[in-house]
């Protein structure tokens, strides 16, 4: 938490503020001033005069405890006298005056009137009549209505230019998928000996024998094949993770060859099987 102070290095004609986070502040004084957007006039008509160059940021104390910013700040005030504040009381907005034009628009804005009751041109572009939101906003993306691609014929609304086709909620990987006979009857009789254990897994710590492990090895594996680097066909291998243990290679960067990410893989070329 600091006390900062914003400088015209030509004119000597300085801002002091408070800020939590000095830099972030400091940031956010630039950002508005370089798009003639700063809530303090005073320090913009000079930023554009005289240019970002004259003016100069810095701390002039650091503070401890939240509760004693808003005092040093009036304490810094009271001693410096800044040009370039509105307002002689720190943290507060008594002193600033708003120009008759700007008082008009806040007391039409809080008294909700018509444009015709505002006395505003049907056309007018003041932010009151024509506001910034919606349709109106210059970031809005006209939307569309669609139809769930899953069959349910329930429809939805989304952007024109967004990949939507499923309604938000779907479990998209069981759309359209139908169990077999088999299956469902597997379920059954899974979920009959769950209930039966007392809602325990009946297969919970149960050790697979070396024949079902390599059955399950067997499906998970997916067979590979190695060319040379002119292309010429080297040898068929049963998995990556085989072929990665006896050649002693990475296992990853052969899995970068198959699935496009590297060219090759210990000076061979790497291509799934079921794709050839």
């Amino acid at each position: 938490m600091e006390i900062y102070k914003i400088t015209n290095t030509i004119t000597q004609d300085f801002y002091i503020g408070s800020a939590i986070n000095f830099k972030n502040r400091k940031w956010g004084h630039i950002s508005s001033l370089r798009k003639n957007k700063h809530k303090n006039q005073f320090v913009q008509n000079s930023w554009n005069k005289y240019g970002e160059e004259a003016f100069i940021f810095e701390v002039l104390e650091v503070i401890d405890k939240k509760e004693n910013l808003i005092l040093r700040e009036q304490y810094w005030i009271d001693t410096l006298s800044p040009t370039f504040n509105f307002s002689k009381i720190a943290g507060s907005p008594l002193g600033v005056k708003h120009t008759q034009k700007s008082r008009k628009n806040m007391s039409l804005a809080h008294i909700g009137l018509t444009k015709e009751e505002r006395g505003h041109e049907e056309d007018c572009e003041c932010p009151i009549c024509n506001h910034r939101s919606g349709k109106n906003s210059p970031r809005y993306i006209p939307r569309e209505e669609r139809i769930c691609v899953c069959g349910c014929n329930r429809s939805f609304t989304c952007m024109i230019n967004s990949k939507k086709k499923f309604i938000s909620g779907h479990n998209k990987s069981q759309l359209g998928r139908k169990r077999t006979i088999d299956s469902i009857e597997k379920q059954k009789k899974g979920l009959k000996l769950y209930y039966e254990n007392g809602g325990v897994n009946p297969n919970l710590n149960k050790h697979l024998s070396d024949g079902t492990k390599l059955k399950i090895s067997n499906s998970k594996s997916i067979a590979i094949l190695q060319y040379d680097i002119s292309n010429n066909y080297v040898q068929e291998w049963k998995s990556a993770k085989v072929a990665a243990t006896i050649l002693k290679i990475s296992e990853s960067n052969i899995n970068g060859c198959l699935k496009g990410r590297r060219k090759t893989c210990s000076k061979f070329i790497w291509k799934y099987k079921h794709k050839n």
